[in-house]
């Protein structure tokens, strides 16, 4: 005999579901950042955090910057669904931090796109998905664009981080940006040419993504970059490590370039940005501990701490329409 719940149960039952989810993800975040931080480093943010540095206004900005960097990134999910369906600005910053949430455990963050469009009703659950990849692909442009030339210029003056670079980097650094303009502006094109009419219904929206509006979505994404840029250079300096401002972000813009392009899984992305960060700060600071703990601490602060509250948007998760 088959137990038949009836509409108020059901609602007990998906509560009861959205609050294990929320308290699964807290346990996970809390027991892979104590896996894969340093020890080293991870005592060097706490001493940090304990004492606070001289510096006050500089921390208030790294601090305050981690809202506004979320912000943008909401806003401009919320502009990529306008051809899908209207959402409110509190419910793109919900489905924003739960898709970090997911995607904390995932390739490249690919989980992402799951948690972002479980916010979303069913029959915009594609669209929805289409609509992040366009939102990903103009970040991954501007990461690849700035990245590319702060690398060919750094080559070019023969810093000691990149001595022994030959002519194939500097090829890859001038066609990586065209390829992706090419792409990225021409989606539109690319989408004619490999139309299905199987695929139509969820084709269709991205006709309307013409120029001016991807150029509109780039430059949110710019802004959000600028953001994190500067960020983690008022972090480094915080820890101590004296970097003049323009080289500080070239090395900073070629850092995020190595992480676009490198397959990772967000929670070993501390590691390997810590190693990254090591390897081209060095020739500027002897302090490598110093160099491990501001990575660390940029990336709790950008992806941990954010994925935490990300864990509670999935109390307002759609299972059913």
């Amino acid at each position: 005999m088959l137990l038949r719940i009836n509409s108020g149960n059901r609602k007990i039952l998906w509560m009861l579901l959205r609050i294990g989810i929320a308290a699964v993800s807290l346990w996970f975040i809390y027991g892979k950042i104590a896996d894969r931080t340093g020890p080293e480093s991870l005592r060097s943010v706490l001493r940090f955090l304990i004492h606070f540095p001289d510096n006050y206004l500089e921390l208030l900005m790294v601090l305050l910057l981690m809202p506004l960097n979320w912000s943008l990134e909401s806003f401009k999910w919320k502009k990529l669904l306008q051809p899908v369906c209207a959402i409110s600005f509190a419910k793109a910053i919900r489905s924003v931090l739960s898709g970090t949430t997911i995607g904390l455990f995932t390739p490249n963050r690919i989980g992402e796109f799951a948690g972002r469009v479980m916010h979303l009703e069913p029959q915009y659950r594609i669209q929805g998905t289409i609509a992040n990849i366009i939102g990903s692909l103009s970040q991954l442009l501007i990461t690849i664009l700035l990245g590319s030339i702060a690398l060919f210029i750094s080559i070019s003056t023969s810093e000691s981080a990149f001595a022994g670079s030959g002519m194939l980097m500097r090829l890859a650094s001038l066609a990586l940006p065209i390829v992706a303009l090419l792409i990225y502006f021409k989606i539109p094109v690319i989408v004619r040419l490999l139309k299905r009419d199987d695929w139509n219904k969820y084709t269709d929206m991205l006709l309307n993504y013409r120029s001016g509006f991807m150029l509109r979505i780039a430059l949110l994404s710019l802004i959000r970059y600028a953001v994190f840029a500067v960020q983690f250079l008022i972090t480094l300096h915080l820890f101590g490590i004296e970097i003049p401002a323009v080289q500080g972000l070239r090395i900073i813009a070629i850092i995020y370039l190595i992480m676009a392009v490198v397959p990772t899984i967000a929670l070993s992305e501390i590691t390997v940005r810590g190693s990254v960060a090591l390897y081209l700060l060095t020739p500027f600071t002897g302090d490598a501990v110093a160099v491990l703990s501001a990575s660390t601490f940029i990336w709790i602060l950008n992806l941990a701490l954010p994925a935490s509250f990300g864990a509670f948007s999935a109390l307002w998760i759609r299972f059913t329409k």
